[in-house]
C-alpha cells in the first residue's frame, strides 16, 4: 500500500476482514489490495481463507417474506433479479397468502400500469440495445464496435508508407498490437516485401486514396493467409 488514504494506517499487528467476496470483474484489484496488506504484515481474512465472515448484499427468503408481512400490500412487484429469481419470489408470495393474479412479473420493456385501486401489465415496448460511451456519454456507433471487437480478438496493423508519383513506394513501416510475438514477426518480416511487389504492378496507386483501398486488400488478404486472423487494417499513406 502506498498510504494514500491518511486516514488509515496499517501495522503488522492489525487484523483486517473481507465480509464479502469481491463482485465479478474486481478480483484482480481486490486481491491485489490483499496482497499489499499481507505485504506490510498483517494479517487478512477473506472468504478463500475462512467462510465465516461472508455477509451477503442480498436479503434471504426470511427476510422478503418478513418485509411483506410489515407492510402488508395489496400487490407485489419483484423489480431485481433475473425471471427465474423473481419466480421464486413469487413462490414465497404464495406462502404469505397472495393470489397468482396480484403478482406481477416483469420483463424488460414491460409496462405496468397504475390506477387508484389497482395495477396490470400494459403494452410491451419493443427494446433494443443502446451501447453509451463511458466518458461522453454519447451513444456508441456499430461501427465502433465492430472496430473495437476485431481489435480485441485480432489485433491492429497499422501501415505507414510513402508513395512517389510513379507510384512506388519509398519508404513503408509497419506497426503491429494485439497480436503474439510470432505472429508480429511473421507480419513486419513479410509484409512489406509483398506490399511493394503488388503495388508496383498495380495502376493508380500514385493517388492516395486508390493507394490506402490497395494496401488495405493486399494486406487483409496476406495476413489472414499467414496467421489466420483479420486484424484491423489502418494505411496511412504519403504522398511525396
Amino acid at each position: 500500500m502506498d498510504g494514500g488514504f491518511k486516514e488509515v494506517r496499517l501495522n503488522p499487528n492489525d487484523l483486517v476482514i473481507f465480509s464479502a467476496d469481491p463482485i465479478p470483474g474486481n478480483e484482480t484489484s481486490v486481491y491485489s489490495l490483499i496482497d499489499d496488506i499481507a505485504r506490510i504484515g498483517a494479517r487478512v481474512i477473506y472468504s478463500e481463507v475462512s467462510d465465516a465472515f461472508h455477509v451477503s448484499g442480498h436479503a434471504s427468503s426470511e427476510d422478503l417474506m418478513l418485509m411483506m408481512n410489515l407492510v402488508s400490500p395489496r400487490m407485489v412487484l419483484p423489480i431485481g433479479g433475473t425471471y427465474r429469481q423473481m419466480v421464486q419470489y413469487r413462490n414465497l408470495a404464495e406462502k404469505q397468502g397472495f393470489e397468482r393474479k396480484n403478482i406481477l412479473l416483469l420483463e424488460d420493456g414491460q409496462e405496468v400500469v397504475f390506477t387508484k385501486d389497482n395495477a396490470r401489465l400494459g403494452n410491451k415496448i419493443n427494446l433494443e440495445m443502446v451501447y453509451v460511451d463511458q466518458i461522453s456519454g454519447g451513444e456508441v456507433e456499430s461501427f465502433v464496435l465492430r472496430d473495437r471487437q476485431k481489435l480485441a480478438t485480432d489485433g491492429i496493423v497499422v501501415i505507414l508508407s510513402e508513395i512517389n508519383l510513379n507510384g512506388q513506394i519509398d519508404n513503408l513501416d509497419i506497426i503491429v498490437k494485439g497480436l503474439s510475438n510470432q505472429e508480429i514477426n511473421d507480419i513486419q518480416r513479410s509484409l512489406a516485401s509483398e506490399l511493394k511487389v503488388q503495388i508496383s504492378q498495380r495502376k493508380g496507386t500514385n493517388d492516395r486514396f486508390l493507394a490506402r483501398k490497395f494496401i488495405t486488400e493486399i494486406s487483409e488478404k496476406f495476413i489472414f493467409q499467414k496467421i489466420h486472423k483479420r486484424p484491423l487494417i489502418l494505411p496511412v499513406v504519403i504522398e511525396v
